[in-house]
C-alpha cells in the first residue's frame, strides 16, 4: 500500500489469509465505481440539459431544488449503534408524500411514500455510506 495504509477489511482478510478474494473485490468494486461515476455524471449531464430556463441553461441549484421534499416533510440525520449513517423522515404534511433517501458509497433507496404524522427510516445497505440527499420522488 502508498504511504504504508492499509484499510481494515484487507487487513483483517489479509491476517486470516484470504487476500486473493479480496483482491478480486477490490477490482470488482473499482470497475463498480467507474460505472458509477460515469453514469453519475451522465444522470447529471441529462438532468441540467432536460427543463431549460428561458435562456436554455439551469443552474445546479435549481435542479436540486425541484427534486428537494417540502418544507413540512421533517428530514433527520442520525447515527446507528453499529455505525450506519441513516436518515429518518417525518411527514408533518396534511397529505401522503413520496421521498426517496440518497447515499454516497451505497445504493439509493427505493421511492416510498409516507403517511401523514409518519416516520419512515432509511438505513443504508452498508456501513461506509454517508448522507447525500433526501428527494421526492
Amino acid at each position: 500500500m502508498p504511504g504504508g495504509r492499509e484499510c481494515a477489511l484487507c487487513f483483517r482478510a489479509r491476517q486470516n489469509g484470504k487476500r486473493g478474494i479480496i483482491v478480486k473485490n477490490k477490482i470488482a468494486l473499482a470497475g463498480a465505481g467507474i460505472v458509477l461515476a460515469c453514469s453519475s455524471a451522465a444522470f447529471t449531464a441529462s438532468a441540467a440539459t432536460a427543463a431549460p430556463a428561458g435562456n436554455g441553461t439551469v443552474a445546479a441549484a435549481d435542479v436540486d431544488a425541484a427534486a428537494a421534499p417540502p418544507s413540512c416533510v421533517k428530514i433527520k440525520k442520525y447515527t446507528t449503534y453499529n455505525g450506519y449513517r441513516s436518515y429518518s423522515i417525518t411527514n408533518k404534511c396534511a397529505s401522503t408524500k413520496k421521498v426517496k433517501a440518497i447515499f454516497k458509497r451505497a445504493y439509493d433507496s427505493s421511492c416510498t411514500a409516507i403517511k401523514p404524522n409518519k416516520n419512515h427510516k432509511f438505513v443504508p445497505n452498508v456501513p461506509i455510506a454517508d448522507w447525500d440527499k433526501v428527494v421526492k420522488c
